[in-house]
């Protein structure tokens, strides 16, 4: 479990992924500037309408858990259905999401990635 409630948890993800951005910028990399910008963009988007909090109220970071739950199923729900680069980034997302779930101390279920398995293969075939 992490020492972090879910805000930081949601502040520490959203810093890392624009870190990763910057350095990707420094190393020539345009594709990876741009995938680590966008997720920090759709982490702040996802979870821009839940209200700040402080650390120590524990109902009110029951939000975050709750919104970082909800991004979890939206991830599970389309992700195998969706178009590849849209798929790709959504479960980029499910990623940090679960990571804030956790901070809860709710351990969202094990994603399967059969989906993107079978997919990968029908891709190949064609």
């Amino acid at each position: 479990m992490s020492a972090r409630v879910p805000s930081e948890e949601l502040a520490h993800w959203t810093a890392h992924a624009v870190a990763e951005s910057e350095n990707a910028a420094r190393r020539n990399k345009p594709v990876m500037w741009a995938y680590h910008l966008a997720v920090a963009h759709a982490l702040r988007a996802w979870f821009a309408d839940v209200a700040p909090c402080a650390v120590e109220d524990r109902v009110a970071q029951g939000g975050f858990a709750g919104a970082a739950l909800a991004l979890v199923q939206k991830a599970d729900a389309e992700c195998p259905t969706l178009p590849p680069t849209e798929a790709a980034h959504l479960w980029a997302l499910r990623v940090y999401a679960s990571r804030i779930c956790r901070a809860w101390d709710v351990d969202p279920p094990q994603a399967s990635l059969n989906w993107l398995r079978r997919r990968g293969g029908e891709a190949a075939l064609r």
